[in-house]
């Protein structure tokens, strides 16, 4: 059975007193920005956009995600 993955915060709710803390945020790819060694992602929910930073070493499967996935 796969297990479902719950959002713990909207983007309008990621403010600097969480920083730190893991997050499970939800939404759609708005754009993905691959410039090498890290890549950006925005992921947009109901609440506006979520700039997230990811080290493509550590989550390569990163490059095959199409963009405007919903999950």
């Amino acid at each position: 059975m796969k297990e479902t993955i719950k959002r713990t915060h909207f983007a309008k709710e990621l403010k600097e007193n969480i920083l730190g803390h893991k997050v499970n945020v939800g939404g759609w790819i708005e754009d993905i920005r691959d410039i090498g060694k890290i890549i950006f992602l925005v992921i947009k929910d109901i609440t506006g956009p979520i700039q997230v930073i990811v080290d493509p070493e550590e989550f390569p499967q990163i490059r095959d995600i199409p963009r405007h996935i919903s999950f």
